[in-house]
């Protein structure tokens, strides 16, 4: 008995026979008599024409799957658009209100004002398109937010659900951008959230999770990031470590004694030059006479090189007898950093002055000269009485140099 096949469903099926007994063919039999055919007709070519027919055959198979991607990529943008401006229209503008209002508004109230659905429970598909709108709006009005109405817009809107399911996801890329999303929608989300990852093969995430665990965590976040003996402050994490101290700041969080980080042992050079450029922009004044310590024994010329600045900054005086030591064996670099530093100072010390100008009789470059001449310009009335004795007795060649510092379109460390 011979079984034939419903091309269909492929399941077997009674065979007939023709009028005439003849053997007849139906369904997959039928497939399977034509792919003969054909492969029989294609075989007769030359190898040439087959190979050709080949490579025809598969490109044509991807192009037609690489339209169908694009298709499909092109489908999920444009439902994507048609959400985010829909999002927009509704809610965008009632959540910047909230945000803006001296009025403090509890959860349930903002709710009603934004206009969700009664019993608004988070649903992925529809959370996601809020992410955008709480990231413009923060970032547009982050000094004049009402930070307590605020994080009762990201509970009434079940954001911390929302990044918590995300942080679940098996995507590598999803768990790095939410930490960024949290970070950019200042969503109070709990630090065990990313604590999982706190040690993570991939550096991205486990940087990442660091940062978070340093900004929302409440006994010593940074624990992990000083323990660390790999750990590399490149000029993207310095950003975004100095962020993190700026947040905790503001909403009254502790931070760590950054000197501490300057005395780690084993030392970690890029962590140390990050805790002294950090002590000069948070204008932690209490840390300079320690500072100043270090800088005495510091043999190190980028550590250095910072440490001046920042003490010079700050307008430290008591580090000017440390400055006049240091520039008579000074390097270029480590030399325009003391005369910065002394200039940030302005004491008035006629030591300084001295130094100064035997500076500029020392010196050959003139680039260097130029740069005692504005010191000095700078430096208060004596300051300016010496550099016109100056300009009162020089030469021709020298007189290029004054014009630098009095002619606006000359002197470019006016534009600095």
């Amino acid at each position: 008995m011979f079984v034939k096949y419903n091309i269909v469903f492929l399941r077997p099926i009674s065979l007939f026979r023709g009028t005439k007994g003849e053997l007849k063919l139906s369904g997959f039999e039928y497939l399977k008599y034509y792919l003969l055919q054909l492969y029989y007709i294609w075989y007769e070519y030359p190898p040439v024409v087959r190979s050709w027919s080949i490579f025809v055959s598969v490109s044509l198979i991807f192009i037609i799957v690489i339209f169908i991607r694009l298709y499909f990529v092109a489908q999920k943008e444009a439902n994507q658009k048609y959400h985010n401006i829909k999002y927009n229209r509704q809610y965008y503008d009632k959540i910047q209100a909230v945000a803006l209002s001296n009025e403090r508004k509890e959860v349930d109230q903002i709710a009603e004002e934004i206009g969700l659905p009664s019993n608004y429970k988070m649903h992925r598909n529809k959370t996601k398109y809020f992410v955008p709108i709480l990231m413009d709006i923060y970032a547009k009005n982050k000094d004049t937010i009402n930070k307590k109405n605020w994080k009762n817009i990201t509970l009434a809107l079940k954001m911390p659900a929302f990044f918590e399911a995300q942080f679940r996801s098996r995507s590598l890329f999803t768990r790095i951008s939410t930490l960024k999303n949290v970070s950019d929608t200042n969503t109070d989300l709990k630090e065990a959230a990313a604590s999982r990852y706190l040690f993570a093969k991939d550096e991205k995430l486990r940087m990442s999770s660091r940062l978070h665990a340093a900004r929302y965590g409440t006994s010593y976040p940074f624990k992990v990031l000083e323990e660390d003996p790999h750990l590399y402050v490149s000029e993207e994490m310095m950003v975004k470590l100095h962020n993190v101290l700026t947040y905790r700041i503001e909403n009254d969080l502790s931070i760590p004694n950054l000197i501490h980080w300057c005395t780690l042992y084993p030392i970690n050079e890029s962590l140390r030059l990050f805790a002294v450029n950090e002590i000069r922009l948070l204008k932690q004044y209490k840390n300079c006479k320690e500072l100043l310590e270090l800088l005495v024994d510091s043999t190190d010329e980028k550590f250095s090189i910072e440490a001046i600045k920042t003490l010079g900054e700050l307008k430290y005086i008591q580090a000017e007898p440390e400055f006049l030591r240091r520039y008579t064996y000074a390097s270029n670099a480590e030399r325009k950093a003391l005369g910065d530093a002394l200039g940030n100072i302005k004491s008035g010390n006629p030591e300084v002055i001295e130094c100064l100008l035997k500076d500029y009789d020392d010196v050959t470059e003139a680039v260097a000269k130029v740069h005692v001449l504005k010191v000095l310009h700078d430096y208060g009335p004596a300051g300016l009485k010496a550099y016109n004795e100056l300009k009162s007795k020089c030469s021709e060649d020298d007189k290029r140099f004054f014009d630098h510092i009095e002619c606006e379109l000359l002197d470019s460390s006016r534009y600095a």
